[in-house]
């Protein structure tokens, strides 16, 4: 095989392998598709339960590189939203959540892929 052929199809090789990651808060979300969204839904509601602070849950996700916007028709909910994913498939996670006097009121994971 000549050399620039070769380095070619690594390069090509290269980009289709490469995404991005998950967030480490969607990590190890594994099993049928059909039940992860359940799953992270949970795991949002577990790790930051409804009463809670809200202010690591802010920073986590800003540490994380989320997308976080305020709700234009409420300034008490908000929104934060990551895309990982490569060639083939994209992968999104979005948290919603509202606060009163500095606390969680409500939260709600959800997560959702689309491929080729």
């Amino acid at each position: 095989m000549k050399p620039a052929l070769f380095l070619g199809s690594l390069s090509l090789l290269a980009v289709v392998g490469c995404g991005t990651a998950p967030p480490r808060i969607g990590e190890g979300l594994n099993g049928p598709v059909r039940e992860i969204p359940a799953a992270f839904d949970q795991r949002m509601k577990t790790r930051f339960p409804v009463g809670s602070d809200e202010t690591p849950l802010h920073s986590e996700l800003a540490r994380e590189k989320f997308t976080i916007t305020r709700d234009k028709d409420s300034p008490f909910s908000f929104s934060a939203s990551y895309q990982s994913g490569g060639i083939a498939c994209v992968y999104q996670w979005t948290i919603r959540w509202s606060v009163y006097e500095g606390r969680i009121a409500d939260i709600g994971g959800y997560w959702g892929q689309t491929c080729l």
